[in-house]
């Protein structure tokens, strides 16, 4: 009867034992953030795509900044992407010539803000210009028709491929 029981026991205990070992596996990437990248593409990016950039690095803050090649000073609109390599992080600034606190675009009835005042305002804004141009459709900011350069593009694209969820 006292084998039967240290039996139970043994075995509850082995079962407790398993039980911890395999909940307790490596920390896993968060995936439920927006603007996180995975090894994969920032290697991607950095082999292949970085030379289409200039760079300008901020140490301190643990930021490279990226710049396309083709982007002019005078555009309308200046798509900067932003990776934080220390916390795996990749995202857009968006920059209006002339300056502006908030912009409103327009597409088919649809309507978004730009404020600028935060990652993700940067990130919604930068989809929902980059489904306008992927649908053909016109953008408008205000009075004035919003044409999206090549080099926009090509940013956007490359930061949707960074921060992809594969």
């Amino acid at each position: 009867m006292a084998v039967l029981f240290s039996m139970k026991r043994f075995l509850a205990l082995f079962s407790s034992v398993l039980v911890i070992l395999f909940s307790c596996g490596p920390a896993s990437p968060n995936n439920d953030d927006p603007h996180f990248t995975s090894d994969a593409e920032e290697l991607f990016f950095k082999n292949m795509r970085q030379s289409e950039y200039q760079q300008e690095e901020n140490i301190a803050a643990g930021l490279s900044i990226f710049i396309h090649n083709e982007q002019k000073e005078n555009d309308l609109l200046e798509i900067k992407l932003i990776h934080n390599w220390r916390k795996d992080q990749a995202f857009v600034l968006l920059e209006w010539y002339p300056q502006r606190e908030k912009a409103e675009l327009f597409v088919d009835g649809s309507k978004i803000i730009w404020t600028g005042q935060s990652m993700s305002n940067h990130h919604n804004v930068t989809n929902f210009l980059f489904d306008a141009h992927s649908k053909g459709l016109k953008i408008r900011m205000n009075d004035t028709s919003l044409i999206l350069t090549d080099a926009n593009i090509t940013t956007i694209k490359d930061y949707k491929k960074l921060i992809s969820k594969k």
